[in-house]
Formats: structure tokens, sequence, C-alpha cells
């Protein structure tokens, strides 16, 4: 089921509430750490001032911005902070030294999402704070300054009272031993990828089955799904583990919605109706959206055919479902038979964009990530 794109640009007058997330100060807008660094000089971790958050963009340029120029990414990154969804609930993090604000030694985003969790007394609503855009200036690293920040930026997590975060997430590569000896643990996870080896897929032909979605469907198929998330995990009782899902809310996936959309005018690319990564040419689906787990697979397949279609006219070379269910994986391989030769689904443990999960205060108990597709990443 592909979905339709927003304007770029979309904002919203919303002021972000006294008690939201991203508002609950806590006393810690600036933290100095109290051992000194290399150089025998104390560092000032802060909630990053305007323009901090440029420099945060410009340093994270270096690694993400392509196959757009800097300026560009840096307009996306700056038009997104006046989304709806990030407004009083995202947050950035920098480290500098006294003196020197404008140069930033590392620095991170927090993204404060709508979440539900399960700990054994049926569903409870929360949020699960996605830590991403870590960056440390090649002038600093290997110098524990990352360490110094994020674990400042543990500390205002752990000191919020007001709707704290149940959970923090960071996306990681197999080389995650900072952030597991930090305390946030790897979870083992998956993915579907379907290559791409043909020059041309054929179009899909629609019936009265499929249709592509508008704005106002993908709202409404939002809400459908964070319901069918509520009462799923409401009727699970689990006493080995905590059982939580960040929520795919009709903000986030018109936040995901809008990036894409920027992508396409930057790139003159065809309709942004998915996730497009043209550094890594691959094609995410965010979500798909189910309201039962038997007898889909046909359906799905169609969704994947779609996908593979838009694949091909953007040019990448596979098209890629995180921790697909079991019908997903089915319908990867009648897709792939329908296409015949050329088409290829792999379902694989993941080896980038790794859940490291910690919970609140650092409690040990068991954690299992529910349905935790592409729409959770920020």
């Amino acid at each position: 089921m592909s979905t339709t794109e927003l304007s770029n640009g979309e904002s919203s007058n919303h002021e972000p509430g006294k008690n939201g997330p991203g508002n609950d100060e806590s006393g810690h807008d600036e933290l100095r750490n109290g051992e000194p660094d290399n150089e025998g000089e104390d560092v000032v971790c802060k909630r990053a001032t305007p323009e901090q958050m440029t420099f945060h963009f410009e340093n994270n340029s270096q690694m993400h911005a392509a196959p757009l120029a800097r300026s560009q990414y840096i307009q996306i990154k700056s038009n997104l902070l006046t989304y709806k969804a990030n407004v009083g609930t995202t947050q950035h993090w920098v480290l500098f030294k006294p003196g020197d604000p404008k140069t930033i030694i590392s620095s991170c985003s927090i993204y404060f999402r709508d979440a539900i969790i399960n700990t054994g007394r049926g569903m409870e609503s929360t949020n699960i704070a996605i830590i991403t855009d870590i960056f440390t200036h090649l002038d600093f690293r290997r110098r524990g300054m990352a360490t110094k920040l994020l674990t400042k930026v543990q500390q205002v997590l752990d000191n919020m009272e007001q709707k704290h975060a149940a959970l923090s997430i960071i996306y990681s590569g197999a080389n995650n031993g900072l952030y597991n000896t930090l305390g946030w643990k790897p979870h083992r996870a998956s993915h579907q990828r379907i290559r791409v080896g043909l020059e041309q897929i054929a179009k899909p032909q629609r019936d009265d089955t499929t249709r592509i979605l508008t704005p106002k469907d993908i709202y409404t198929l939002s809400r459908e799904s964070v319901n069918m998330a509520k009462l799923r995990l409401s009727s699970l009782r689990h006493y080995k583990a905590m059982l939580a899902q960040v929520l795919p809310t009709d903000l986030v996936v018109g936040r995901h919605l809008c990036r894409s959309r920027a992508l396409e005018c930057l790139l003159n690319s065809p309709k942004a109706r998915w996730v497009p990564d043209f550094c890594g040419r691959k094609l995410y689906i965010g979500e798909i959206a189910i309201t039962r787990y038997n007898g889909l697979e046909e359906a799905i397949a169609k969704i994947l055919h779609e996908a593979l279609y838009q694949a091909c006219a953007y040019g990448l070379k596979e098209v890629v479902m995180w921790d697909p269910s079991s019908e997903v994986i089915q319908a990867g391989g009648i897709v792939a038979r329908k296409l015949r030769g050329g088409v290829l689904p792999v379902y694989e443990d993941r080896f980038e964009n790794i859940p490291c999960v910690r919970q609140h205060k650092g409690k040990a108990a068991e954690v299992e990530l529910m349905t935790h597709e592409f729409h959770t990443w920020c």
C-alpha cells in the first residue's frame, strides 16, 4: 500500500505543551562535566542554541548529506524542526569548551516519540527517546568526548519527572561497544531485502483491491494502525520482559513524508511514495499496516511489487523492510516468483541500524521491541 506525498515545508503553529517531554528541562539545560579533558579544561554539555543547531547539522552533513549538497541537507533538517511532530518533542545537545560555544566537540539529537509498553499489567502509554545524529568532530575523536556527551544525556533522561521516556534507543552498526558499555544493549534485528537485478520492473496491474493512498487516507490509516497496536499489546500478558512499541502516529508518518517530498524536489526524482535512501541505493518501506495476520500474503505481494517498481524508477537496487512478519517474508517469495529472474528476496539479521536499548534509570529488566518497523527511525 504505497503512500502519496505531502508538500515540502509543511509546518504548524502548534505550540509545545509546557509539560511535554521536549520541554521538561528538569534543571539540566547546562551541565558541566566534572572531569577535565586531556588539556585540563572542563567541557560544557548544553541544549543547543539555534546557531549551535546549525553547527550540529553542518557536522553531520559530512556523513549523511550525500547525494545532497551540504546546504540542501541543512535546509531539510532546519525545515523539519518546524514540523509539528518535532515542535516541543525534540532536543539537540552539544558539548563544547567554556568560552568557545561555536566549536561543537560532540552533539546529538533526541526525538521523543509516543509509545506503548506492557510489563504484565496491561498496556500503558509512555514515550520512547530516539537518540540519533551522534557526531564527534574529527579533531576531538578518541578522547572520550562521545562518552561524556551520552553520559550527560543519560542524566537528563533519567532526571525527567513528568512524561519521562520509558526507554531510549540508539541505532548502531555492528561495532556498538561504546553504546553497550554505557548501558544501551543491542537487540537482534532483521530485515528482508528484495534485490532488484533488472533494469526495469513491469508496472503493477492495479484492480479494485489496489489504489494509491491520499494524504487523508494515510492519516486515517495511521490512527487505525495505532489503535490496532494498542489493542494487540493490551491483550498480552508477558512477565519475563517489558514489551514496547513506538507508535506509527500520523505526525511521525507525516514527518517521513515531508522529508521524502523534500528529497524529491531537490533531486528532481519521481514522486515520493516511500522512503528512498539515495546514498545507500535502497528503498525503505516505512510500515505495512495490516488488520489481521492470516491470509494477506497476496495483498502484501502487491505492495512489494509497487515498491520494486518505484525502486527501479529511482534507480535504486533493493527494497528493504525492517523486522518483517512471516506474511511479509512469504509475500517476498510470491512477488519474486511472479517477476521471475532478477528479483531475489533475502531474509537475514541486520548488521546496520541495530537498535540499542536502555531503560529509564538503567533498569536491567529484559525488553522486547514489538513491530519495530522503519518508521521508528527518525
